[in-house]
């Protein structure tokens, strides 16, 4: 017959039990929450990186030339090139989605000139940047239209214009090497941040703009003396 200390020891053995192995069950929800939280935060900058580096950061310029952008004819999105005959694409004058299209659309055969930040990043018309340049040029078009009517409205227009954004960098302009997808860029009076770097030439694809590794050539070997 049992007794009630044996009852008692085995109904604390069977709770220690059970408290054990909801614990165990604990600990693995902890670690599958680690893991989960891991994995969400690796995706959150895989997500960021794609957004924010894309085909029109994978642009490369191989060879910078001196041709000048306000020397062309056409307007903020594409201008003709004299020297080389060919139409410029200004990726600063289209949203980022026109830049990429135009990537695809033309393989990579097609000239830009683009705006590059220090981080890396692409100027596009439809970025923070380039809204800022868009609202710049519609109130120099309004400050415009004003100082037609008064000379003093002019001064102050002026003033106030000139005040509203940084002036553009020097612009360069060569052969691109690009990984995917084509870009364009601005004009010399867009408001561009002091830190943005102007490029513009020619796209070329990246294989080719690879130097071509030449395998060491074995060195002959002398013959043995004779004895």
């Amino acid at each position: 017959m049992a007794t009630p200390y044996r009852d008692e020891l085995s109904a604390l053995r069977e709770k220690l039990e059970a408290v054990t192995a909801e614990l165990n069950d604990t600990d693995r929800i902890v670690e599958r929450r680690r893991i989960l939280e891991r994995e969400r935060d690796d995706l959150h900058r895989r997500l960021h990186h794609l957004t924010s580096y894309g085909p029109l950061e994978d642009v490369r310029i191989a060879s910078p030339c001196t041709a000048s952008w306000d020397a062309m004819q056409g307007d903020h999105r594409v201008r003709f090139c004299g020297s080389c005959e060919k139409n410029v694409y200004n990726v600063a004058g289209m949203t980022r989605g026109e830049a990429i299209a135009l990537l695809r659309e033309t393989n990579g055969n097609v000239c830009l000139r683009l705006y590059r930040r220090a981080d890396g990043t692409v100027i596009t018309s439809d970025c923070p940047v380039g809204e800022r340049k868009k609202r710049v040029r519609r109130l120099a078009l309004v400050t415009a239209g004003i100082a037609a009517g008064a000379g003093s409205v002019t001064a102050m227009a002026g003033s106030a214009f000139l005040m509203m954004g940084a002036p553009a960098p020097h612009a360069e302009v060569g052969k691109m090497v690009a990984t995917p997808p084509p870009s364009a860029a601005p004009s010399a009076s867009a408001a561009m941040p002091p830190d943005a770097e102007v490029v513009m030439g020619a796209m070329i694809p990246e294989e080719t703009a690879r130097p071509e590794v030449t395998p060491p050539t074995p060195s002959a070997k002398k013959p043995a003396p004779r004895r």
